[in-house]
Formats: structure tokens, sequence, C-alpha cells
């Protein structure tokens, strides 16, 4: 492999296994090469950080698939999970800190102090989305528990992760100045995630969730906090990304929604969810 520069590894991990695809990025206007996948299908379940040795049973069985480069230390790894595991909240500080850990830090503070038990030992990563009097800053967390647990499989199969976030801390990268107002709803049918954003609410919307029964009346509920949404802000009618399965759609409400683009128009780019881990990372 010629340059590792350019060449990464994306894993998507979900309740009923997971892949991987190794690409190598070929510049803006060219579409990424891909060198090698794999797959397994090992289930995970709802990810009990209690049994590590099943993540090390899906990185062994997807590295046993890939070229012998994925094991260096210098290859980068990105790894999805589901969204239902990764807690995203928009807080807002009066004073926030310039030092990363310290920010960190504070941003842990806050989650424990206010998530009603929600949350029990997290890992925060976030991003300020506005100044002014007060600080708003978006938080992505993950238990860390479940972190170390996912990073021991990873290292058990010869990789070393670069970064770990939820199916849609990845895909957001692709949804992207796709319209001014919006929604999203993925789904991988154990799981889903929503987004929604408009122009003058930098902080956008975002809920994920476990699929408990067949459907879980996700059209309903997704509905309902995307009017939640579009009246609070007051936005225009927004453009739906058909990412979700395509069951799904007919259960969306057409009355807040201008007009729909095929999700594979926006996601047409990267053909699996590994590939899109990979390009989007």
């Amino acid at each position: 492999m010629a340059s590792y520069g350019k060449t990464r590894l994306g894993i998507a991990l979900t309740a009923t296994g997971g892949e991987a695809a190794l690409v190598r990025l070929r510049g803006k206007r060219r579409k990424p090469k891909l060198l090698a996948s794999a797959q397994s299908d090992v289930a995970l379940g709802r990810f009990e950080a209690g049994d590590p040795d099943i993540f090390a049973s899906v990185f062994k069985e997807l590295a046993k698939g890939l070229p012998n480069d994925v094991r260096r230390a210098d290859m980068p790894v990105f790894v999805s999970l589901p969204d239902a595991l990764v807690r995203e909240d928009v807080l807002q500080f009066a004073d926030f800190p310039q030092d990363v850990i310290e920010a960190q830090d504070l941003i842990r503070l806050r989650l424990l102090r206010d998530g009603d038990g929600a949350l029990q030992d997290p890992i925060c990563t976030y991003q300020v989305i506005a100044r002014g009097d007060r600080v708003t800053v978006r938080t992505r967390s993950i238990e860390r528990s479940l972190r170390d647990a996912v990073e021991a499989g990873a290292r058990a199969g010869g990789l070393h992760i670069s970064r770990m976030d939820g199916w849609f801390g990845f895909a957001s990268a692709a949804l992207d100045g796709v319209a001014d107002n919006g929604a999203c709803v993925l789904s991988d049918g154990q799981s889903w995630s929503l987004a929604c954003w408009a122009p003058d609410t930098p902080e956008g919307f975002y809920e994920s969730g476990w699929i408990d029964s067949s459907g879980d009346a996700l059209g309903e509920r997704t509905t309902r906090l995307v009017q939640s949404f579009a009246l609070r802000h007051k936005t225009k009618a927004l453009t739906l990304v058909a990412a979700a399965p395509t069951a799904l759609l007919p259960q969306l409400s057409s009355d807040i929604f201008g007009k729909t683009i095929d999700g594979t128009e926006v996601l047409a780019a990267a053909p699996t969810p590994a590939q899109g881990v990979a390009q989007w990372g």
C-alpha cells in the first residue's frame, strides 16, 4: 500500500454485527477507492460493556478479512456505534475554558449534575457553536466503560481506533449544505436517529433511541419531533433527506416537509455505512 496518509479504515458496528471498509481518498472530485472490505455476523445486541470478549470477536473477524497494513499504529481507524449509544446535548456556559482538557472536565461535570443519572461516567467531545454573553457548546458523550470495552476489542484485533462516534456523527458531514431547513432520519432496523436543522438555529436538534418492537411507532415519533422543531423555531417547510428505510417514509407526515431528497443522492458516494465512516471520518 503506497500512501498511508490518504488510506483509512472505517468500521460500522450495529446490533446485528459489523462491517469494515479500507479506502484510499483521491481528492474531492474523485470517488475514494475501496481497497478491501470485511463483514462480521457476531451479534452485538445492545452493546453490553460487561462482555468485552464479544467486541474482540467482531474486530478479530473483521481484521482477518483485511490486509495486514490495517494493524499499523499509524493507520487511521474510525468506528461508528449505533446512535442510541451516543448522547448529544447543547449546553450554555457563562465562562468556558480555552484549554480542551479543562473544557471537557467542565462539560462532564455539567452532564453528571443535570443528567438525572442517565450518564454514569461519560467521555465527552465538544464543538463551540456560538459565542456571546454565553458560550453555546454541542457535546457528544459515550460511557467510558463502553468506550474502553470497544477499544480493548479493537486492540485484540490489532487495530488502533482514531475516532469513535455514532453513525450520525460521521454521516452528518454528508448533509452539510444539502438544504437550509432540513431533517434526516436514519435507522438500521434496531436503532434510529433524527437530526433537524435551520439557518437561525446553529444548535439544531438531535434525538436517537432503540427500536423495541416492530416499527416501534417510529414514523409517529419522528413526525412529532420534527413538528415540534419546526413550530419551536418557526422554520419554513423542511426538506426531508430520505435516508431512512423506504418503508418508513410513508409514515412521516407530509405537511411538515416541502420536498424530499432521496437519501442515495446524498449518501451515494458511500455505498456502505463502513465506507461512509472511512470517507467522512
